[in-house]
């Protein structure tokens, strides 16, 4: 299960990394069309901003792995060790539900809501949602594998602690 992880967590760090250099050659492209050769790249900054979603909620996959969304640990830091164990796997039911849930909803949304064409690029924008139900889908995933990896490790208290790549 630690392996499936690390390998969604890896294919998604890729995935994000190649988008980020497509974006960035798009903006670069877009510099130097202005203000070199003073004709803009019409579709540039909208494909930019679909680049910039999906590296967002790519980026989210990545830090659900490690346990790295924002959190304040003070209170559960303080605990017993078996009660912050708990705790933490508490809070991680909890996100896998609420992930669930927004899988579903957003699959939906994206699958049979309301899409238009782009301006610039004539594009349907469900390619732009559609990053949505993979992230949640994914991001739900590991929260499951994380709850079987916490009940699993009873006596472990490592449930914070972002897991190594094999």
């Amino acid at each position: 299960m630690t392996r499936l992880a690390a390998v969604i967590d890896g294919v998604v760090r890729w995935l994000g990394i190649a988008i980020l250099c497509c974006v960035t050659i798009v903006m670069l492209a877009q510099v130097f069309f202005r203000y070199v050769l003073n004709d803009s790249l019409l579709w540039s900054e909208e494909l930019a901003v679909w680049g910039l979603i999906w590296i967002v909620f790519l980026g989210s996959v990545h830090l659900m792995r490690g346990n790295l969304h924002v959190s304040i640990p003070g209170l559960v830091d303080i605990l017993p060790p078996t009660a912050r164990r708990i705790t933490r796997l508490a809070a991680t039911l909890i996100s896998a539900c609420f992930l669930g849930l927004f899988f579903v909803v957003s699959l939906e949304a994206t699958v049979g809501g309301f899409h238009t064409r782009s301006p610039s690029m004539g594009i349907s924008t469900q390619w732009a949602k559609l990053i949505i139900p993979i992230s949640t889908g994914l991001m739900t995933l590991i929260a499951v594998l994380q709850i079987a990896r916490g009940l699993r490790n009873r006596d472990a208290d490592d449930t914070a602690v972002p897991p190594k790549d094999p």
